[in-house]
């Protein structure tokens, strides 16, 4: 996740010479001026840098280029474009093949432009590791969304799409040797933690639209980056959502212990849990699921999921549609309405 994030802010910078700049000795404040760059914005991306390793500060304004920064903005830029292909848009789509995602990304080709990277040698803030991360990221929570079956055998890809990616993954360590006969079986430690985990992907990668402009956002006009009518610009929105339920997932141990204590401890005929930024819905459907059957069935537990975000409660609707429950547009800020409105709905219950 770090390597999506930090490549294409590395190739505008690049493409600005603003590392060279940064090397003259010059202020970062001279170095903003006379690049035009948006302070805020562009101070970030410093601390992105020097948290790489790439800068060092040796003063309250000044920086110097370690080793570990690149000099050359050929291949990076090169494989930044790829950032411009909207992955998240082929997942789910019957319609759409995997070889196509992968022709699109011109995959063959842009295995050429990656440095090869050795673990053994190469640092993690090192532009072999951001490179083949930034590519190796999207391309996993790709195959595993579009994989029905969860499962590593990628069979939803034809063989020549299968041993070019595997090819890849065999140079990144993901799995044990370069024949993708037999994949299921062959992924390494790495590779089972990478695929287990890639999931959580999900919010760095629904900023997909916003670094891929990134360039404008550092500087020129980046209120264009972002969508002040419609839908938003700078984020996919349900990718973010679904991301975010993955990544919380650690956390609802505690509240549904709770909600199980609750259960043991109070008579209770009729019980609605209310989320308010339910999000995707997986907290509530984690809840109800805690329950069991014969408690579910005497309590009458129903689900309420109340969000801001319209693609947040379509995306909890899908969540929860096997389970009783009803979804509804709400700001915390404004309580007052909401409870307005779960009163009209739903009169005489008991919330928690």
């Amino acid at each position: 996740m770090h390597a999506y994030v930090a490549l294409p802010v590395a190739s505008s910078f690049l493409k600005h010479n603003i590392f060279d700049v940064v090397s003259s000795g010059k202020s970062i404040f001279d170095v903003i001026e006379e690049k035009q760059a948006n302070p805020g914005y562009f101070n970030i991306a410093l601390k992105m840098f020097e948290s790489l390793g790439w800068i060092t500060k040796h003063d309250d304004a000044c920086y110097e280029v370690t080793n570990l920064c690149p000099s050359d903005n050929a291949s990076i830029s090169k494989i930044v474009t790829t950032y411009s292909v909207p992955f998240e848009e082929y997942i789910g789509r019957e319609a759409v093949t995997t070889d196509l995602y992968l022709n699109q990304l011109d995959f063959s080709k842009l295995q050429d432009l990656l440095p090869t990277y050795d673990s053994h040698k190469d640092s993690l803030s090192s532009l072999n590791y951001l490179s083949n991360g930034a590519i190796l990221l999207p391309l996993l929570y790709f195959l595993k969304q579009a994989s029905k079956t969860n499962s590593r055998d990628f069979e939803m890809l034809d063989s020549r799409s299968k041993n070019c990616i595997y090819q890849f993954l065999f140079k990144n360590e993901v799995v044990l040797k370069a024949d993708g006969r037999f994949i299921e079986s062959d992924f390494s430690d790495l590779g089972q933690a990478l695929w287990d985990s890639v999931d959580n992907a999900g919010v760095t990668l629904s900023y997909r639209p916003l670094l891929a402009k990134i360039e404008q956002l550092l500087f020129y006009d980046s209120k264009n980056v972002f969508s002040e009518i419609g839908k938003e610009a700078h984020i996919d929105r349900e990718l973010n959502v679904i991301g975010s339920g993955a990544q919380h997932g650690v956390f609802f141990k505690g509240f549904i212990d709770h909600i199980a204590d609750y259960l043991a401890m109070k008579e209770v005929d009729n019980l609605q849990i209310v989320d308010m930024g339910c999000g995707d819905g997986t907290l509530l459907k984690s809840c109800y699921d805690s329950i069991d059957r014969k408690q579910k069935k005497e309590k009458r537990v129903a689900l309420i999921g109340v969000d801001l975000n319209k693609e947040a409660i379509s995306v909890a609707h899908k969540t929860l549609e096997k389970v009783p429950h009803h979804l509804c547009v709400g700001n915390i800020n404004n309580p007052q309405r909401v409870l307005t409105h779960l009163e009209q709905q739903l009169a005489a219950s008991i919330t928690i």
